[in-house]
C-alpha cells in the first residue's frame, strides 16, 4: 500500500523463528530483521522482548525516516522511545491487544499490559484499530486521532479458480489455527453423519488431540499447513467458510476474522457466530449465517439447508462479493490509513 502510494518503505521486523535472511531487498522496499529467538506461544517471549526493544531502538536512532508505523505493543515501545530523540511521528497500528491476546501472559500481568497499551496509544500521534468494538480496551481517554481500518484484503482472486461443482459434496472450509476457542470440535461434531457434506481444514495444529480428532472423522480432510494463496483458493472453491470464535475468551469477543473477509472477496458464504460485533456484517449484508456460538443444532440445520439448496449458499456468497467490491476491500480501506500520514504532513515521493 505505502509503496504503491509512492512512499519509501523500510521494514524492521522481529524474526522470532529465525526463518528468514537478516537483510532482504524486495521490489519497492527493504527488510531488516532482528533474529533474536523467541518461540511462539511461549512465556519466553516476555523474557526476550526487552532485547528486541533495545535492538529496534538502536536501529530507529540511526536510520533515516520521516515517520514510524508501529505494529502492536511489542513494536510501539521502542518507536515511542525513539520519538523522544528523533521527533518523528509514530502511528500505532493495533492488530491485537496483548492484554487480551496471549494465553501465556500471567493473570497478574494482564492489568499492567492493559495500562501500558493505553499509555502508548495516548502518546502516539495516531492509532489504528481493526474494529470499533475494541475502543473499550483503550480506556476512558481515547487517543486524539483514532482510525478504524477493518481487516480487509486485496483482491487476489485468480481467473483460473473454479467454484465447487453442484454434484460435488457440499464443502465447508476452515483455515487457521486448529486450537481451542475456534469451534473446531463443534464443526466436526455438527457435520458428522451428514451425507454429502465434507469439511476441509488447513492450519497449524497446536494440540495433538486435535490431530486425532480430525483423523478419526471420515468426513474431514486435513490438508496441513498451506500458504496464503492456497488457503485463498480453497476459500474460493468451498461452498461455505467456517469462522467461529468462542466468546469465553475475551479477545474472541472482538474478533475481526481475516477468514470472514477472505470469504467476502471469494464470494463464498460465511458460517459465523454472532458474538463478535464485526460479524454483524454477515447479517446486514446477507452473506451468510450468524448464530449464537452455543447453537449447535442451528449450525447443523444451516449446513443441511445450504447443502440441499446450493443456489442459496451461492447467492449469499455473491452478496459477500458485492460487499467486498463496494466497501470492504483494501484499496478502499487503505486510503483511510494513507490519509493519516497526509494529515501528519507527509507526502509521497
Amino acid at each position: 500500500m505505502f509503496v504503491e502510494a509512492g512512499f519509501c518503505v523500510d521494514l524492521l521486523c522481529w524474526d522470532r523463528g529465525r526463518e528468514y535472511p537478516r537483510l532482504e531487498q524486495r521490489e519497492g522496499y527493504r527488510i531488516r530483521r532482528c533474529r533474536i529467538p523467541a518461540p511462539y506461544a511461549s512465556k519466553w517471549l516476555f523474557v526476550m522482548m526487552p532485547l528486541w526493544w533495545i535492538y529496534a531502538f538502536v536501529q530507529l536512532l540511526y536510520r533515516r525516516y520521516d515517520a514510524i508505523h508501529a505494529c502492536d505493543f511489542d513494536t510501539v515501545v521502542p518507536a515511542l522511545a525513539a520519538r523522544v530523540l528523533r521527533r518523528k511521528p509514530v502511528v500505532y497500528d493495533i492488530y491485537d491487544f496483548y492484554s487480551v491476546k496471549s494465553e501465556t501472559i500471567p493473570r497478574f500481568l494482564k492489568h499492567f499490559f492493559r495500562k501500558a497499551e493505553q499509555v502508548c496509544a495516548r502518546r502516539a500521534d495516531a492509532v489504528i484499530i481493526v474494529d470499533e468494538a475494541r475502543t473499550y480496551l483503550l480506556g476512558d481517554r481515547l487517543p486524539g486521532r483514532l482510525v478504524v481500518a477493518m481487516n480487509c484484503p486485496y483482491d487476489d482472486v485468480q481467473p483460473e479458480w473454479k467454484k465447487n461443482p453442484p454434484d460435488a459434496p457440499f464443502t465447508v472450509f476452515y483455515g487457521g489455527l486448529i486450537t481451542t476457542f475456534r469451534g473446531i470440535e463443534k464443526l466436526v461434531r455438527v457435520t458428522e453423519g451428514l451425507e454429502g457434506v465434507k469439511v476441509v481444514m488447513a492450519g497449524w495444529i497446536t494440540d495433538g488431540r486435535y490431530r486425532a480428532l480430525l483423523e478419526a472423522a471420515p468426513h474431514v480432510e486435513y490438508i496441513g499447513l498451506v500458504d496464503y494463496p492456497e488457503a485463498l483458493r480453497r476459500t474460493y472453491e468451498a461452498d461455505a467458510v467456517f469462522s467461529y470464535y468462542d466468546p469465553a475468551l475475551e479477545i474472541n469477543r472482538t474478533a475481526n476474522s481475516s477468514k470472514m473477509f477472505d470469504a467476502f472477496m471469494c464470494g463464498t458464504a460465511v458460517l459465523a457466530n454472532e458474538e463478535p460485533p464485526s460479524a454483524k456484517i454477515v447479517r446486514d449484508a446477507g452473506c451468510g449465517s450468524l448464530l449464537p456460538f452455543e447453537d449447535d443444532r442451528g449450525l447443523r440445520d444451516v449446513i443441511v439447508r445450504w447443502r440441499d439448496a446450493r443456489n442459496l449458499a451461492a447467492s449469499l456468497g455473491q452478496n459477500g462479493r458485492r460487499l467486498f467490491e463496494e466497501r470492504l476491500n483494501w484499496e478502499t480501506v487503505g486510503e483511510t490509513i494513507l490519509d493519516i500520514y497526509r494529515n501528519l504532513g507527509l507526502r509521497s515521493a
